[in-house]
């Protein structure tokens, strides 16, 4: 009985290390969950607010584009417009552009 008893005493003890050593992953592994959402959240809102960026850099590009005179905004507008055409004309359009 006594054999018996130390050999129980001895399997609790080694499964409460273990169980500690599971908490302190679990933990661990919580952090890094945790800033790896922070880090995804900043990314997103650094995605939401590149549209507005991008269009004041845009405009301010405006000044240089036509001082030097590449009118690259206009170019992407008539795109833009050039795919709303039919495709047969789109086809025309897209020819003319590469001659």
């Amino acid at each position: 009985k006594d054999s018996a008893h130390n050999l129980m005493l001895k399997r609790l003890n080694f499964e409460l290390c273990q169980r500690k050593e599971l908490c302190k992953h679990h933990a661990k592994l919580e952090q890094q969950k945790k800033i790896l959402l922070d880090t995804i959240a900043n990314r997103k809102k650094f995605l939401t607010s590149l549209p507005s960026h991008l269009k004041s850099l845009k405009k301010a590009s405006l000044p240089v584009q036509n001082q030097l005179g590449i009118m690259h905004t206009k170019k992407l507008k008539q795109h833009h417009s050039a795919e709303l055409l039919p495709p047969a004309l789109y086809v025309i359009y897209s020819q003319l552009l590469a001659h």
